[in-house]
Formats: structure tokens, C-alpha cells, sequence
């Protein structure tokens, strides 16, 4: 089950986006990028989540989520 919590502003939102598709990018296909660009990856990433935190009021080590499309950071919890 999923619980909203809100929604990301325009400006967060485009740039959790381009987070989100370098993050994917270097899943993908980690062979390509150096030793430097995956630490600038994973740190950018991090930072930029933990910046939704700060904003909702998120426990960084619950699960919770941000649907990349839409921009909705949302709990997901095991429905009973």
C-alpha cells in the first residue's frame, strides 16, 4: 500500500529527475563512467534525497519513495 506524502516543487522535481536518470544510467552500465563520476553520481543522488527528507519530514531509512514521473514522495507499506 501506498501512503502520499506530497509532492515535489517544479525545481526539486526536474532535478530528482536528472538524478534519478544518472543514477539509473550508471546501473546500467557501470563500465563507463570513472572511479570520480560514480562518486559524483551516488553523493548528487544522496544530497538530493536527502534534501526531500529535510522538506517532507522523511526518515531516510523508512521506505520511502519518490515516483520520478510525477514527482509524488510516497511511503509503501506491506497492505495486512
Amino acid at each position: 500500500m501506498k501512503t502520499r506524502i506530497g509532492t515535489l516543487g517544479p525545481e526539486i522535481h526536474g532535478r530528482f529527475k536528472l538524478a534519478n536518470i544518472k543514477m539509473r544510467a550508471l546501473e546500467l552500465n557501470p563500465t563507463v563512467y570513472s572511479q570520480q563520476e560514480t562518486e559524483d553520481i551516488v553523493r548528487r543522488h544522496r544530497e538530493l534525497w536527502n534534501e526531500v527528507c529535510d522538506e517532507f519530514d522523511v526518515d531516510p531509512m523508512q521506505s520511502a519513495e519518490v515516483d520520478s514521473w510525477s514527482g509524488v514522495v510516497f511511503y509503501t507499506t506491506e497492505s495486512e
